[in-house]
């Protein structure tokens, strides 16, 4: 394993729990996925490198190696709300926090929290009209490899545009959001009204 990431680990005081690569009829260096999830079950693993190429065998990771190790189409979906509630204060954002990585049978999916500024609340909304393939300041997706990786598959940038057009015709254009929102007001509004910490009165 490439000194690099053994030594990253380590000197963070983390205990590295190595998965070989095993080699194929074929004298391919393939990724051995049951030995990976036993061992991501048994040492309950928190922290995983992905790295490809590889280093040092040079494998650039297959498409179905890929999906075997990363449930694409949830991280697709999580891509797509965030850039729909323009969430910077997100993996997409200048912080790249409020997310975690989850694990499920050996695959690794994203779970959100924390949105409070979305809706362009993070730094004054200055990126609300970002285009949806470059959701952030282009300093940003270059420390953002999932994205960028993910994005420059016609395929799957394609489903993660499907995801955008579900969000907006069945959510906003159905009128389904705007009743949502008016629900979550009526429930809340006595106590918001009430609240001796508010920065603003009520009917502001």
């Amino acid at each position: 394993t490439y000194i690099g990431f053994t030594g990253t680990l380590t000197n963070n005081g983390y205990e590295i729990v190595h998965s070989p690569l095993v080699l194929d009829e074929g004298g391919i260096w393939r990724m051995d996925f049951d030995d990976m999830e036993r061992k991501l079950s048994e040492s309950k693993i928190h922290v995983a490198v992905f790295c490809s190429p590889h280093n040092p065998c040079g494998r650039v990771w297959e498409r179905d190696e890929i999906e075997r190790s990363v449930d694409v189409d949830e991280v697709l979906r999580y891509f797509a709300v965030q850039t729909f509630v323009a969430n910077l204060d997100s993996y997409l954002g200048s912080t790249g926090h409020n997310y975690f990585l989850y694990e499920e049978d050996g695959r690794l999916a994203m779970l959100p929290w924390d949105y409070n500024l979305a809706f362009g609340g993070f730094l004054g909304g200055s990126y609300v009209n970002l285009p949806v393939d470059t959701p952030a300041a282009p300093e940003v997706l270059a420390e953002r490899p999932l994205f960028t990786n993910l994005m420059a598959h016609g395929d799957y940038r394609e489903r993660y545009h499907g995801y955008l057009d579900e969000l907006v015709q069945d959510y906003v254009e159905s009128g389904r959001l705007q009743t949502t929102v008016r629900q979550a007001e009526e429930l809340i509004a006595s106590y918001v009204a009430e609240d001796p910490t508010a920065f603003i009165s009520f009917e502001e």
